[in-house]
């Protein structure tokens, strides 16, 4: 699995349960309204079992609601379904994103959510290095 698919994932959640639109734009000035900002960051990875990379990443959302001057209500009933949404996993065929540290505040009228995303990724071919044998060798030898 690669960071993309986490993205697509998490998009496709969002998808099917709000009808909100999902921005990959900057966000500047004319914010659809009612829409998310999804943005990764903090990625970190570390070595996993049998050719695995077991890797993190902290997921930032920001939910801008419909009516920026009556949105109390509507704040509230995102912050729970997204709590709901995104305190379990998420399964992506064969594979498993694990969403953990689930915390949410509101910002200047935008629901702001954040997570840690877990996930394992299959290590690319081993890297082939031919000339190792000669350096041992040249090592030995001058020793």
């Amino acid at each position: 699995m690669q960071l993309k698919d986490v993205k697509k994932a998490i998009n496709g959640v969002l998808d099917n349960a709000f009808d909100a639109e999902v921005i990959a734009y900057r966000i500047e000035e004319d914010i659809p309204r009612p829409s998310f900002k999804v943005h990764l960051g903090d990625i970190k990875s570390a070595p996993g079992r049998s050719n695995t990379v077991d890797k993190s990443v902290i997921v930032r959302l920001y939910y801008f609601c419909e009516d920026p001057e009556d949105y109390d209500i509507e704040q509230m009933e995102v912050q729970d379904k997204l709590s709901d949404l995104f305190s379990n996993f998420v399964e992506i065929g064969d594979e498993v994103i694990r969403f953990n540290d689930y915390e949410s505040d509101i910002v200047s009228s935008t629901v702001q959510v954040s997570f840690l995303v877990e996930y394992s990724s299959l290590l690319s071919e081993e890297a082939e290095y031919p000339d190792m044998d000669n350096l041992v060798l040249e090592m030995e030898e001058g020793a």
